[in-house]
């Protein structure tokens, strides 16, 4: 069998780059394992319309999924925010499973010259010329064929990244505890809702359909799970503030998640990139999974469209990408996750900070860069005065990011939150006025 693409993977990054290759007639092959993630509910951004108009998805999807009309966040406060979809310019953000995702997805390859093969497991891939030879494993026995490039849409496993040398790296040690729990009378308020909560140790979200039960996640480190999987969901389960509120533990089936962020050391080479999970897995605060996961499959199969083209610099191209949205991940997490400045000094909270690297700021570079903060000062309801006097701190003289943000709430008092002084500083540091150390 000789085929242009083979892409292994049949989740939504994979059925995606497969999708928008074959609908430009380009010959694919897609292997996937047929192993799926549970049927964990999860909230898919509403900006994920964009990227299915190019699939002619949305409607179809829309029918598989419900509106998350409203997150009830604690992060950072000890009161509990709301924000509902009305004021999101995309609209309401949907609730859906992985499985539901990809099924409708796979739709996309109905009535199109894409072959799919389920069931199968990747063994071999070798480099022939400037051509692939692929081997796997079916049920009825061993299979191969020829391909002029290849997509890794395997998730974390990179299957096909890891055979041609590629490493994955790690960048924290998180998991998730996955259970399923009871919505009591309180949490009719859950339906349609995603919750944010935050403690010492970790964080939870849980999400509420229109079943009885709600699907809740604690997020932790895993060196800090002293009591196991089981004992730890139920000591933070029964420590929370609210989730006692909307649900109760009904002995749950507690499962494990990976959720550390991690990505490829290099995501692409000549004649073959990753995609999705198998090249970059985001912390799942980021809360767009799902969308990223549809972005990277179509983004993964342009480079391998150009390549095939004659432009042999495609695949630079991808992994300059890459490189890029990591960055751009870690200045985002750095300032959410500094955004929660109740326990500090715990090791969960600590490790995700970055006030223990930052180095001295250079006072005229950061009087300028205080500009691009006005109109959020401004939008805060904060005084022309009280705008003033910061910026005459910031420029007085070197000092760290700490520092920095006692000055600002000695200045201001309580007319900001300390998340808000914290994602300030935290652009500030994005801008380069705050230097690691």
């Amino acid at each position: 069998m000789t085929v242009q693409v083979a892409i292994f993977g049949g989740g939504p990054a994979g059925i995606a780059a497969a999708a928008w290759l074959s609908q430009r007639g380009v010959r694919v092959l897609c292997i996937d394992s047929g192993v799926r993630r549970g049927a964990r509910r999860e909230v898919w951004t509403a900006a994920v319309g964009d990227r299915l108009q190019a699939l002619a998805l949305e409607g179809p999807l829309s029918e598989h999924a419900y509106a998350c009309r409203v997150t009830l966040s604690s992060w950072g406060t000890d009161t509990q925010d709301e924000r509902y979809g009305l004021f999101n310019a995309h609209g309401d953000e949907w609730i859906v499973t992985r499985p539901e995702i990809s099924s409708v997805l796979r739709r996309a390859l109905t009535d199109s010259p894409a072959e799919f093969r389920e069931g199968a497991r990747l063994r071999h891939i070798r480099c022939v010329g400037r051509r692939w030879r692929i081997d796997w494993d079916e049920p009825v026995g061993r299979r191969s064929c020829i391909a002029d490039a290849w997509i890794d849409a395997t998730g974390v496993q990179s299957a096909g990244a890891r055979r041609v040398g590629a490493r994955r790296l790690h960048f924290d040690r998180q998991l998730g505890l996955s259970g399923r729990v009871m919505r009591t009378k309180e949490g009719e308020r859950m339906l349609g809702a995603l919750m944010l909560e935050t403690g010492s140790t970790g964080w939870w979200y849980m999400i509420g359909g229109d079943a009885p039960m709600l699907d809740a996640v604690w997020m932790t480190d895993m060196d800090l799970l002293v009591e196991g999987p089981q004992r730890t969901f139920h000591t933070a389960f029964s420590s929370s503030n609210r989730l006692g509120h909307w649900a109760q533990i009904s002995a749950p089936n507690v499962s494990s998640i990976a959720a550390s962020l991690s990505c490829l050391d290099y995501t692409a080479g000549d004649g073959w990139c990753a995609v999705g999970d198998a090249a970059l897995q985001r912390d799942p605060l980021c809360g767009a999974g799902a969308y990223h996961a549809v972005n990277d499959g179509i983004s993964g199969a342009e480079t391998v469209l150009q390549a095939l083209r004659g432009d042999a610099s495609a695949w630079a191209r991808h992994q300059t990408r890459y490189r890029e949205r990591l960055e751009d991940h870690l200045r985002e997490r750095w300032i959410v996750y500094g955004s929660e400045c109740r326990w500090p000094m715990e090791r969960y909270w600590f490790r995700r900070s970055r006030v223990r690297k930052s180095g001295l700021v250079d006072p005229e570079r950061r009087w300028n860069a205080t500009s691009m903060l006005a109109h959020d000062w401004e939008r805060s309801g904060l005084p022309l005065e009280s705008m003033r006097a910061i910026r005459k701190v910031l420029s007085s003289a070197p000092m760290s990011s700490l520092e920095m943000a006692r000055c600002i709430r000695e200045t201001v008092g309580q007319a900001l939150s300390d998340a808000w002084i914290v994602a300030s500083i935290g652009r500030l540091e994005v801008s380069g006025c705050i230097s690691s150390a």
